[in-house]
């Protein structure tokens, strides 16, 4: 029962957000202002207004890192990620000229650690058994969002975006070849998490945005215990509650010419307000002692000619752990480029953390949207 608890306690570490697209990554992920694109409006609903047509939109990302053990000298990777996963399909188009609404799927939220296959080793056969296993820890929300923005001026838009979100995840070991009874626990939660979202501009050059989210989630998962007197095994469904953290934005676009413009956010996420229960009433959030943290995002785009569009930037995104994790923390730098081929636009972005000295995690993602107007 104690190694059990210990499996699940490991799960419900922090997510890792995934609102960034292919414009926004390039950016480094400093594009809360931006206007009449898709993929910003699932964490700022007030840009949905700048779109005035018909838009349809679709995006792909390809993410690849490794965690490695804090033994002082090991080098080899203790968990390992390798996928591709759509992270963005919607449509949005304008109701008449000051609304506009749309709906989206998304994935904002991620977790995937997988370690390398393992040989099982025992008392009687310290040099293995021949059986390998692997231990997963994963974690993913997908959010269906309904949006909806109003422009109340020239100069100032709202908007809503209420997802219905479903969290999946998934902990324990599992053995290849089902050389022996895999040991995942899977849970399944449901909830809500809405989004508020403001754009201001006072001067043509200067955009201004904020947005403020939370969200909960409900939902359960089957527990299996053994009784080591009698060695017999039985299953107890457990509830569940959960609490996403409240996270607000802020951001601001800085024109510098027709071409050029430079592009910043700051956001605040709550994680202490975060938690985590089941009817036996453990918080395991607690546990981890996590601390509310700031990430700060910087990009710069220019407009080379009406075809091409050129972004570069970078983004720190801390650990939100005390003590032993807090040398986690990353920076990131990002790169992109904007292609528009008549009605349509494809937008591709790099970000990675390999280029910077590190020495417990590095981590390289692709994205890649095409939008249809």
């Amino acid at each position: 029962m104690g190694v059990y608890s210990l499996l699940i306690m490991s799960v419900f570490l922090p997510y890792l957000q995934n609102d960034f697209g292919a414009i926004t990554a390039g950016l480094g992920g400093a594009s809360l202002c931006f206007n009449g694109e898709i993929e910003h409006s699932s964490y700022n609903p007030a840009t949905i207004v700048n779109i005035t047509k018909l838009n349809y939109s679709i995006g792909f990302q390809y993410t690849k890192g490794e965690l490695y053990s804090r033994i002082l000298g090991d080098t080899t990777p203790w968990f390992t990620e390798s996928e591709v996963m759509p992270y963005l399909l919607g449509f949005a188009f304008p109701l008449n000229e000051f609304f506009s609404t749309g709906i989206t799927t998304t994935i904002p939220y991620r977790m995937e650690h997988i370690s390398d296959w393992m040989e099982e080793r025992t008392s009687q056969h310290p040099t293995g058994t021949g059986k390998y296993f692997r231990y997963i820890e994963s974690k993913r929300v997908h959010s269906i969002n309904g949006i909806i923005g109003w422009k109340v001026n020239d100069n100032l838009s709202l908007g809503i975006n209420l997802p219905f979100i479903y969290e999946r995840y998934k902990l324990g070991f599992e053995y290849r070849d089902n050389s022996r009874d895999n040991r995942i626990t899977t849970g399944n939660l449901f909830g809500l998490e809405p989004c508020f979202g403001i754009k201001f501009s006072p001067k043509d050059y200067i955009v201004m945005g904020m947005s403020f989210k939370k969200g909960f989630l409900k939902g359960g998962y089957i527990a299996t215990y053994t009784n080591y007197d009698s060695v017999v095994s039985y299953q107890v469904n457990i509830n569940e509650e959960e609490t996403l953290p409240f996270t607000i934005y802020g951001g601001l676009i800085f024109q510098i010419s027709r071409n050029l413009t430079l592009n910043s956010s700051v956001e605040f996420i709550r994680w202490s307000g975060i938690s985590f229960s089941t009817e036996e009433d453990y918080n395991y959030y607690e546990r981890y002692d996590p601390h509310d943290s700031w990430k700060l995002h910087y990009g710069i785009e220019y407009i080379l000619n009406p075809t091409y569009t050129l972004r570069s930037g970078f983004y720190i995104d801390p650990y939100p752990y005390h003590a032993d994790y807090s040398d986690w923390d990353q920076l990131f730098l990002t790169a992109g480029v904007g292609v528009f081929l008549r009605r349509f636009e494809i937008n591709m972005s790099t970000v990675t953390s390999n280029l910077i000295d590190v020495n417990l995690k590095k981590e390289t993602q692709i994205f890649f949207s095409l939008t249809y107007r």
